[in-house]
């Protein structure tokens, strides 16, 4: 069964997210996909008075998974997402514990609602404890901007980081029954029309505002210009594991469980688990061990890791191209997996297109499936609107034609009288109030009663 009023909230708002997850929402929305499983019970106690925290070793573990809304509402209990509402109050409480030494925002968020993150963001930059952000799958958009605020980010080797953007998406008309609306002269951006280029240009101002915030939001917290983030930081797109590391996105590959030893101030596998930021002194000299090349060196750590397995297996020329065709098939094998992950029924001589185009990727396959299913909604309407019978124009009489250029002759109020009294509609249209009618032909005779849609 669809949900009119969540449909109406997500085309009401700005988004940063991934396309497939917000097509995921709408198709739940509409009633076409089944709630998505709970999350896993996660290890540790959960930390007194907050609702999603777990205390580990005196770490504060603070999941930010799924979607992200301002406030807890229906689509974040039946989708598995995240109210910013609720992480403020957890984050503060962490803040707050005593036996707390350290918090770890544990990302794994496509983005989301824009109105909520830049507060949460700041909050989060200004927290006077360490503070780590954990990429564990994708941390994109809202996900990200959060992530950016924190001491360090660390990401695990195969998730991915960024789309640094804003997206929004509108619905020119709105099929809530018939009414008619007027709109005040005063104030012709109040209803956008998207089908003309000015409409058009002014959202795409605001959408574009807005993304400035968050780029020179990303740029503070990380420590760089906005113009190495529009440069550097995929320009909306996703970077993975090391590369998000090359570009500044990320500080380090690492694991959650990496985080919260060094947090603790243990050690995990008799290595230490965080790197000192310290200055190396003559009594400590500085170490690069393995773990410090590639979180702090990524592409001389996989030049190294290359060189020594061609030497270990003596892989010669011939070798060596065999197993970059064998790492390439299995790119490209993931790249189909993801394209025909988002089939949806009706596009599928598009989805077979993209699976071996050897280009596109799962979330462009997402954007160009929700596309061709607006064009296809699009043109059904039009075929109903072309095969609806045309209304026939009928024949009025010598008698009736002088009775209406007489009433065309009298005054609006007079006519509105004549009209008022002969019909009987027209009284319980209006409420029985001849003023409000009145008011009504008097603004129609200016022209500025708008009609969306008449039965």
């Amino acid at each position: 069964m669809a949900h009119p009023r969540i449909l109406e909230y997500l085309f009401a708002n700005h988004w940063a997210i991934l396309p497939e997850v917000l097509q995921t929402m709408l198709s739940i929305a509409q009633g076409e996909n089944e709630s998505p499983e709970a999350v896993a019970e996660r290890l540790g106690r959960p930390l007194q008075n907050t609702r999603t925290v777990i205390n580990r070793d005196g770490v504060a573990v603070l999941p930010v998974g799924g979607p992200i809304f301002r406030y807890a509402n229906i689509l974040t209990e039946i989708s598995g997402a995240t109210s910013v509402e609720v992480l403020a109050t957890d984050f503060r409480a962490a803040l707050e514990d005593a036996d707390i030494r350290g918090i770890v925002l544990e990302i794994d968020s496509p983005g989301g609602q824009i109105a909520g993150i830049s507060e949460f963001a700041d909050q989060v930059a200004a927290a006077g404890k360490p503070t780590v952000a954990y990429i564990s799958d994708v941390g994109a958009s809202a996900g990200y901007w959060i992530a950016s605020a924190a001491d360090q980010v660390i990401i695990r080797d195969t998730a991915v980081a960024g789309s640094v953007g804003v997206v929004a998406t509108l619905r020119r008309d709105k099929k809530d029954g018939d009414r008619i609306q007027i709109v005040s002269s005063q104030s012709p951006r109040k209803r956008l029309d998207l089908d003309t280029e000015e409409g058009r240009s002014v959202l795409q101002a605001v959408v574009d505002d807005i993304a400035d915030v968050f780029i020179a939001r990303v740029a503070s917290y990380r420590g760089v210009s906005a113009e190495h983030v529009l440069e550097h930081f995929g320009q909306g797109g996703l970077l993975v594991g090391r590369h998000a590391v090359s570009a500044g996105l990320a500080d380090g590959l690492g694991s959650l469980e990496s985080i919260i030893a060094g947090l603790a101030g243990k050690a995990l596998g008799g290595k230490s688990t965080m790197r000192k930021t310290e200055p190396a002194t003559a009594a400590q000299p500085a170490i690069l061990d393995r773990d410090t090349l590639e979180a702090e060196h990524p592409e001389l750590f996989a030049t190294i890791v290359e060189e020594g397995r061609a030497v270990a297996f003596g892989l010669g020329e011939t070798k060596g191209r065999a197993e970059g065709y064998r790492e390439g098939a299995e790119e490209e094998r993931a790249r189909i997996k993801a394209v025909k992950a988002v089939l949806l029924r009706g596009h599928e001589d598009l989805i077979e297109r993209l699976m071996f185009d050897g280009v596109t990727g799962g979330p462009e396959a997402a954007a160009l499936v929700i596309e061709a299913e607006k064009s296809k909604h699009v043109l059904h309407l039009k075929a109903i609107k072309d095969d609806a019978p045309r209304p026939v124009t009928h024949a009025v009489a010598p008698e009736q034609e002088a009775a209406a250029a007489a009433d065309a002759a009298l005054p609006l109020e007079d006519r509105c009288k004549r009209e008022w009294d002969g019909d009987p509609k027209l009284r319980t249209e209006f409420g029985d109030s001849y003023g409000s009618y009145l008011a009504f032909r008097k603004a129609d005779e200016k022209g500025r009663v708008k009609i969306l849609r008449r039965a």
